[in-house]
């Protein structure tokens, strides 16, 4: 599939104009069934980096979150939210951050990325040849990466990128978040 970007204008965190928004962005590249089938399992892989309110603008939003969820239950009920937060747990963080409450009331299903005895081997695509990742990762068919817009000490602006990072949980990803942009 070529790389295609769409940018849509919503100047406020209003339910509707988020969700209008991206509806209408994901209409422009074929709406959400071309990258989503009948009950697929997805993962939407949202940044609850710590237990931060949502006015920190460091988490995904819970208004942005609400949006895809409601725009993919027509095509699957099996949708899960996720993190591996930098503190704490996901069930932590999520309550304060407004995650939480969107992930309750629109019925779907809360995943810790961080535990440990989830781990398993898993081959690297880029750089190391492997790097450990929750086992909970290969029983989905799809991951929708949810990230906040903003800056990190080592990226310019990190996007998607970084958020995709938090797939190593706990204790085995700082030791490749040290080691990145090294040649080690």
């Amino acid at each position: 599939m070529p790389e295609i970007v769409v940018l849509k204008r919503c100047e406020e965190y209003d339910p509707e104009k988020v969700k209008k928004a991206l509806a209408e962005g994901l209409d422009l590249i074929g709406g959400i069934g071309n990258f989503v089938k009948k009950d697929e399992k997805v993962l939407l892989k949202v940044n609850s980096l710590m237990n931060a309110p949502v006015e920190k603008h460091v988490c995904t939003h819970p208004v942005m979150l609400r949006a895809v969820i409601q725009l993919l239950k027509p095509v699957t009920k099996n949708i899960f939210v996720g993190d591996s937060p930098g503190v704490g747990t996901f069930a932590f963080c999520s309550k304060r951050n407004g995650l939480q409450e969107v992930i309750d009331s629109e019925g779907v299903t809360a995943v810790n990325i961080l535990k440990e005895d989830h781990e398993q081997v898993t081959p690297a695509p880029i750089k190391y040849r492997v790097f450990k990742t929750d086992k909970l990762l290969a029983g989905m068919d799809r991951i929708i990466n949810l990230p906040r817009f903003k800056t990190h000490g080592f990226m310019f602006m990190t996007l998607c990128v970084k958020n995709m990072f938090r797939l190593i949980p706990g204790s085995s990803n700082p030791g490749y978040h040290l080691r990145c942009g090294s040649d080690k």
